[in-house]
């Protein structure tokens, strides 16, 4: 909650911005939402960040907005500039963005894909508004060893008492998994494509219209060089990731997300082990995550894998060419398809073997057999 009293935040608007009349101020823990006659504002304190900082950040974001991405840059005051100081603390006004958050779970496939788009655009504007990056960025990794020791001495620690009960079982298995797994340590210094990164994106910084659209991004205070594919599979985690991770909308947003940037496979393959490594060796962090993700790491590599294959076509149920067993939506080409020559689509008497197919009619009893059976097993196979 801010410290500044009611009336200091009004001088401090009339006196520096051109707000026209103020009709109400409400604080936030963020700030404070001025109501005004030309619509609400959010002045919020710019926080610990140094003043360099923060005006690369507000000239970041403006920039952004001015391309037509859903970014808010600050509003200048009467002297073109965007922090105020006032009381020993700094300030910046920006204009209200309207929306509502969504859990990443609550988002449609489209929307997953959308969102993944809206994160390539990001870091495509940005690699043209902020200044050239040196490539490339070497990243090192946590050490199995020292997590280890590190698990030791906090399990000694925990012999001693005065901890919930259920910790040092719980240290313990992690310790074990790790151990087990330290074989799986990612090569410390790869090096990954660099730019400027967001920092932070994850459902709590998006706001959506009544249209199930971004229609704002925010908290970029942590605007910052980094590996750019690591910003990926991460939002990615924190998106779509509680107990376990939402494989289905990761592939979604990740195809989304190289519908709009470029980025190499291996990197992103990378980046998603070394996230893994990463919550294996945080102790503090998400047991239950970290357990899952050990279980399905394959399957998860293979998921972000699957982002840079040619998307398969819906197939209507019922059709033709979903009942064909041998039918592939990828490689089927209509225009060479012959009735002549091939048959009906999808079926050969001559080749034709119940036993392929799982029925033998001998073993068929009239008797066990319900249309009713029947419908709600057809129903329940259903997509």
């Amino acid at each position: 909650m801010p410290t500044s009293s009611f009336d200091d935040v009004r001088r401090l608007l009339v006196r520096r911005w051109d707000v026209g009349d103020l009709q109400e101020i409400k604080a936030l823990a963020s700030g404070w939402r001025v109501e005004t006659h030309r619509g609400p504002l959010l002045l919020a304190p710019c926080g610990d960040l140094d003043r360099r900082r923060v005006l690369f950040q507000h000239e970041v974001t403006t920039a952004l907005g001015a391309v037509g991405l859903p970014v808010a840059g600050p509003l200048p005051d009467r002297k073109g500039r965007t922090v105020v100081a006032s009381g020993g603390l700094r300030y910046a006004l920006y204009p209200w963005m309207q929306g509502r958050p969504l859990d990443g779970l609550e988002l449609s496939l489209t929307q997953c894909g959308e969102v993944g788009g809206l994160l390539g655009r990001l870091h495509a504007a940005l690699e043209q508004v902020a200044p050239p990056v040196q490539q490339a960025l070497m990243v090192r990794t946590a050490r199995a060893a020292d997590t280890l020791a590190h698990a030791d001495r906090l399990l000694a620690e925990y012999r001693t008492g005065g901890f919930p009960p259920d910790e040092p079982a719980r240290l313990l298995r992690r310790r074990e998994l790790l151990a087990g797994l330290a074989d799986h340590q990612p090569p410390d210094g790869d090096a990954f494509t660099t730019g400027y990164l967001h920092g932070d994106f994850h459902a709590g910084r998006l706001l959506f219209d009544w249209a199930g659209e971004v229609n704002a991004v925010l908290g970029w205070d942590r605007l910052h060089l980094g590996p750019i594919a690591g910003e990926v599979v991460r939002a990615a985690v924190l998106l779509f990731g509680h107990e376990d991770l939402d494989l289905e909308r990761i592939e979604v947003f990740v195809r989304g997300y190289l519908g709009e940037f470029t980025l190499d496979s291996a990197q992103v393959q990378s980046a998603v082990h070394r996230l893994w490594w990463e919550h294996l060796c945080d102790l503090d962090g998400d047991a239950a995550l970290a357990e899952w993700w050990t279980g399905h790491l394959d399957e998860t590599l293979d998921v972000f894998a699957a982002a840079y294959r040619p998307a398969r076509p819906p197939v209507t149920p019922g059709s033709a060419t979903s009942r064909d067993p041998g039918y592939d939506p990828v490689t089927y080409d209509p225009a060479a398809y012959d009735p002549a020559v091939d048959g009906p689509a999808g079926y050969d008497p001559a080749g034709y073997e119940p036993e392929e197919y799982g029925f033998r009619p001998e073993d068929f009893d009239p008797s066990e057999f319900t249309l009713e059976d029947e419908v709600l097993e057809y129903a329940e196979g259903y997509p």
